[in-house]
């Protein structure tokens, strides 16, 4: 590959990166035009001027098409963005801010332009009070009903810690429920990081395909030593399921709770 083709490359990867970091509001454009008012003010060799240098190394650095080629395909090719969370925003913005109003000399002309400064935060962000940010949720644990039902049906039977396969969609919000569960869950689950890659894909292909591999769900749970199978009603019937060596221990409205006997 050409060295213009990967310039261009790393272009596009940094406006991604840029716009996911900076939202809908314009914190980001208040923030550069801090920094440059807080090189100008600040006294060579200070603090202040440390830490706008600092930061303009740190910019220079992240925004280099080329870094941003080389990071995105050694190990951040879906979350080259996150590395823009090391620039010190709002430290730099409130030193920005501090440096202006030191140089006026009139108290009451600093407590205007500090009010002003704070004006042009809020009017920057975005409110925090909107309907999209605020949900009314069905339980303390802010998880849906039916996985605390789920749960209760197997932790009512086990006793203690149990092994539970169940499906993607209900296997973190079970493992945050209680921790006496234990599940395939998270990213080593979802991805195959770790070391998970061949024996998570052939597990998520039971579980996703057109019909739920019984059989190789089976397999898998007998492999893993786990002792519990949830599964959706619509996924598989309970004769079917039971059929390899699993008795039904509890229902809720969306899933069956099965547990494995081995053969008798």
């Amino acid at each position: 590959m050409k060295i213009v083709d990967l310039f261009w490359e790393g272009i596009s990867i940094i406006k991604q990166a840029i716009s996911w970091y900076k939202g809908s509001g314009k914190l980001l454009e208040l923030f550069l035009i801090l920094l440059v008012l807080l090189l100008i003010f600040s006294e060579k060799n200070s603090f202040e001027r440390r830490i706008a240098g600092y930061t303009i190394l740190s910019i220079v650095v992240l925004c280099n098409p080329f870094v941003a080629v080389i990071l995105k395909k050694i190990a951040l090719e879906t979350v080259y963005w996150r590395t823009l969370w090391i620039l010190p925003i709002g430290s730099v913005s409130a030193l920005g801010m501090v440096s202006v109003i030191k140089k006026i000399k009139k108290n009451w002309m600093k407590i205007l332009l500090a009010f002003g400064f704070l004006m042009i935060i809020l009017k920057c962000g975005s409110s925090l009070f909107t309907q999209d940010n605020f949900e009314k949720k069905e339980n303390w644990y802010k998880i849906p009903n039916e996985v605390i039902k789920t749960a209760d049906v197997i932790l009512k039977d086990s006793k203690g810690t149990a092994k539970v396969l169940a499906p993607e969609e209900i296997s973190t919000w079970i493992r945050e429920y209680s921790a006496d569960i234990i599940v395939p869950y998270g990213r080593g689950y979802i991805y195959g990081y770790d070391g998970w890659s061949g024996a998570i894909e052939y597990l998520r292909e039971a579980w996703n395909g057109e019909y739920v591999d019984l059989g190789r769900i089976a397999e898998i749970e007998q492999a893993w030593n786990y002792e519990y199978l949830v599964m959706a009603k619509d996924k598989a019937e309970v004769g079917n399921v039971e059929a390899l060596s699993y008795r039904l221990i509890g229902s809720t409205e969306k899933y069956n709770v099965f547990k494995y006997i081995g053969e008798e």
